[in-house]
């Protein structure tokens, strides 16, 4: 699900409205939005700011999954803090790329400032930080920050793999934290405010379904620690499930609902090379249900007759899940067509890439 749903744009608390690109620079905007379960993004000066520090990595490397699931989930997380009708979103922009390489790197003598450790022989623990800013009702105040903070629990360095037990890793994660906090806390608009900070625990490059939230928690007003963390129950499985292992996907009907639509989908149209899907539960409830298909269609009526049949199918298979279920067709890594059911809605649309 997409952070920013452009409907136009919109001056604040009022009906969207069109506005002349002269009159922009002395309001605050926002996107307007068509779903309002999603934030409704602010624009600066009438455009759509970036994170500064998206991306950015210790190692220099990234599981796809992992960034995926990282960026997802934090949204998800910071609507437990901060309400998609009380706040308005913004992505971080206090901290610029120049100072978050500096804390992901190793502590030295040439960078002080980081939060890994100074010998090079021991893994790099802390991996990723993300922030996302929260804007009050009148469009300008500061209202909360949600933090997004990655580290491994495995290591690649000259062809040898570490594992990191969980001890280590919440070693550097009460490390990370600590500092982090105590150092935003130094930045102006930062000094008072409530700031959620997310714990999450990549997936070794190897693993499909990437990394997951493990734990959450506000630090309050002026806080520079967290001394309690809340479990986050969360988990990415692949599908589908082999046959010898049992997990949600299995215990949920999930699997089966999966296989019964694969089946379908193949013996209608069989020139497919593969039907893979990854599903995401937290507490036990399907959140998000993604399946990728590679497809040998290429003719315009083919793909066309191909997107309305798995629409059907979507309706009908997956009509009990209460997440989001999104359905992606590619051919030769082309995109081809996407197919989509919000959450909460029996309504399912497609979009054909011409």
């Amino acid at each position: 699900m997409g952070v920013c749903l452009l409907a136009g744009c919109g001056n604040i608390e009022k009906e969207i409205k069109p506005v002349r690109e002269e009159q922009l620079a002395n309001q605050t905007m926002t996107t307007g939005r068509i779903d309002y379960s999603v934030y409704q993004s602010v624009l600066q000066d009438g455009t759509y700011q970036t994170s500064p520090i998206r991306g950015l990595t210790a190692s220099g490397l990234q599981n796809g999954y992992n960034q995926k699931n990282f960026e997802r989930g934090l949204l998800r997380l910071s609507h437990q803090a901060f309400s998609a009708e009380d706040y308005y979103f913004k992505e971080g922009q206090a901290l610029d790329e120049a100072t978050v390489k500096a804390w992901l790197g190793r502590e030295s003598e040439d960078n002080p400032l980081g939060l890994n450790a100074a010998d090079s022989n021991t893994p790099l623990v802390f991996q990723q930080l993300l922030a996302y800013d929260f804007i009050k009702a009148d469009g300008n105040t500061l209202g909360g920050v949600s933090l997004g903070f990655a580290f491994n629990r495995s290591f690649t360095q000259d062809g040898t793999t570490i594992d990191i037990s969980l001890e280590a890793m919440m070693k550097q994660v009460h490390r990370s934290v600590s500092a982090v906090l105590t150092r935003m806390r130094k930045i102006a608009g930062y000094e008072n405010i409530p700031i959620q900070v997310n714990i999450f625990e990549q997936a070794p490059a190897s693993q499909l379904t990437g990394g997951q939230f493990i734990y959450t928690a506000i630090s309050e007003a002026g806080g520079q620690s967290i001394d309690e963390y809340e479990e986050v129950t969360e988990s990415v499985l692949l599908l589908p499930v082999f046959d010898s292992v049992q997990n949600l996907a299995t215990d949920k009907g999930i699997n089966q609902s999966f296989l019964t639509f694969k089946k379908a989908v193949q013996k209608a149209f069989p020139d497919l090379v593969g039907v893979t899907g990854f599903v995401c539960f937290v507490e036990e409830e399907v959140v998000d249900l993604t399946i990728k298909i590679d497809s040998k269609y290429f003719g315009q009526s083919e793909i066309a007759s191909f997107t309305q049949f798995i629409g059907k199918q979507v309706e009908v298979m997956f009509a009990e899940i209460p997440g989001n279920v999104s359905v992606e067709v590619s051919a030769v890594h082309v995109p081809q067509a996407v197919i989509t059911r919000p959450a909460g809605s029996e309504q399912v649309t497609s979009h054909i890439f011409e």
